[in-house]
């Protein structure tokens, strides 16, 4: 499905403002998005991001957890994994999700961003 850039910006944007997390980090979640590598398992509680080598995975997937108001990635349990919480992986499921709701969408393997 095609989606205006800015559109996907803006709700990126506003993820990551919302986390304190950088414009890296929101390019990061961006890109997971529109290179389709999200998905949904149970909606709204468990999710599969495929990894991508190209931003440093190091996996194939990773599987992204809600319990309660907190999501949990399996990167988390990796011995190299970075402190730096959220991760793009579950930036990427909270844009993915937040695209959804917002745009009144069906889910489906990502979205491609139009002009």
């Amino acid at each position: 499905m095609k989606i205006e850039r800015k559109i996907i910006e803006k709700i990126a944007e506003e993820i990551a403002l919302s986390l304190g997390k950088s414009e890296k980090w929101k390019e990061r979640i961006i890109r997971r998005v529109i290179e389709g590598t999200i998905i949904r398992i149970i909606p709204e509680r468990l999710w599969i991001v495929k990894g991508l080598p190209h931003l440093g995975d190091r996996y194939p997937s990773y599987e992204i957890y809600r319990k309660d108001k907190r999501y949990i990635c399996t990167c988390y349990t990796h011995p190299w994994s970075s402190r730096r919480r959220p991760c793009t992986h579950v930036g990427a499921v909270l844009l993915y999700e937040n695209m959804i709701k917002i745009l009144n969408m069906e889910p489906g393997p990502g979205f491609e961003p139009g002009k």
